[in-house]
């Protein structure tokens, strides 16, 4: 119970980023902002994520993931339902600035509780916590569509607002005890430059962190640079380019899913990623393709990237005994993820800019080397010395 409801609290925090994207252009058109400034919104949290990941983690280590998250659902409920009475473009940017803080805040604390409630299988469960960004953007892309349709688009921050406060009631009633809530580090230093440090001198968080990046790079820029290549090349336009997107992305869960079981009979994460990543190179050749717009190539390119996606929320098991250090590497996870979820559509972008969407394919095929180069380092230096102590133990 503690499990699914925690799986639950992460498709509903995944609400912060999933809702942007589908309110920002009311953004420009009922409150006065430029298309610029409004995207700009998109970009606060991976901007937060980038520079105070480690900061962040350090507050999760001295508060504990229990205290964190139920503050975090108390000023996220807050900060959603205070952008849903705002009119003035500042305050709403402000607004987004404090739900960005949170939404990292719990981007660390509830796959750590995780860690904590799940004592066997591990792997397995931190692998199927890949799945709750995919299921948060489709469900999304379901509900809040609906919801503008029937009252406005503002009321989608009231919703977002009344199902956080409704988990935080369900949080405090059925898990959080006191008892339970004490801080992986009372220690800590209030800036978190041990942390950084240690992502910064620890091989083992370095090498999975490289993996981390190359999958992020290669799957905001998939569901960016696919749907802008669809919109601009397809007869359907932007409703074919979204229902792709929208069926891809289950395909993504449902890799996801069969990943986690993979995992759970023993097979290695590592040598799944090493294996999608020569996959989604070699089809990357035929997605940009302006004479063959057939779903099949976007199909296969995303099943595999849902195996990539299992595979490496999964892989900080291999680094992370305690709690103390799944707080570290998290954070890693969020500095990485949220440069390579920044940086790479822009990256993309600039390969088309002469609009010869075929010099994608290059980009992507040299992610996918970076990720398989990396992903058989890791195996090498984590996976295969592991079972090496276990043997001889």
């Amino acid at each position: 119970m503690k499990v699914a409801f925690l799986f639950l609290l992460g498709v509903v925090v995944v609400f912060q980023y999933s809702k942007f994207p589908i309110i920002v252009p009311y953004l420009s058109s009922d409150m006065g902002m430029t298309i610029v400034e409004a995207n700009s919104i998109l970009s606060m949290i991976s901007f937060i994520g980038i520079f105070f990941g480690a900061y962040l983690a350090s507050l999760v280590k001295k508060l504990s993931v229990e205290v964190i998250v139920t503050r975090s659902l108390v000023v996220a409920s807050l900060a959603s339902l205070a952008m849903y009475f705002t009119t003035e473009s500042y305050v709403f940017v402000f607004l987004r600035v404090v739900e960005g803080i949170t939404n990292i805040l719990m981007m660390i604390a509830i796959p750590t509780l995780l860690f904590k409630v799940c004592k066997n299988n591990t792997n397995v469960v931190m692998a199927l916590w890949g799945a709750v960004f995919g299921v948060g953007f489709a469900a999304a892309n379901v509900i809040f569509p609906y919801i503008i349709t029937i009252f406005s688009w503002n009321a989608v921050f009231l919703a977002h607002s009344l199902m956080l406060l409704c988990l935080l009631a369900a949080y405090m009633s059925v898990y959080h005890k006191a008892k339970e809530a004490t801080p992986a580090q009372t220690n800590a230093d209030g800036f978190g430059l041990s942390i950084y440090k240690r992502l910064l001198t620890h091989r083992p968080y370095q090498l999975i962190m490289m993996v981390f990046l190359c999958f992020t790079l290669m799957y905001i820029s998939s569901v960016s640079m696919i749907t802008s290549f669809l919109s601009e090349n397809s007869a359907e336009g932007i409703d074919y380019a979204t229902t792709i997107i929208f069926i891809c992305t289950l395909l993504g869960v449902f890799s996801v899913l069969v990943t986690s079981y993979l995992i759970s009979k023993n097979v290695s994460p590592l040598l799944m990623i090493a294996i999608s990543a020569v996959f989604i190179g070699v089809n990357v050749a035929y997605m940009f393709d302006t004479d063959d717009l057939s779903p099949l190539h976007y199909c296969i390119h995303f099943l595999f990237l849902g195996v990539f996606e299992g595979a490496v929320f999964s892989l900080v098991t291999l680094v992370a005994f305690n709690e103390h250090e799944m707080i570290e590497i998290k954070s890693g996870y969020i500095h990485t993820g949220n440069f390579g979820s920044f940086f790479g559509p822009i990256v993309a972008s600039l390969f088309v800019v002469n609009g010869d969407w075929d010099n994608l394919k290059y980009l992507f095929a040299a992610v996918s080397v970076a990720a398989l180069i990396f992903s058989l380092l890791s195996y090498l230096r984590l996976e295969v010395k592991l079972r090496e102590v276990v043997t001889q133990e």
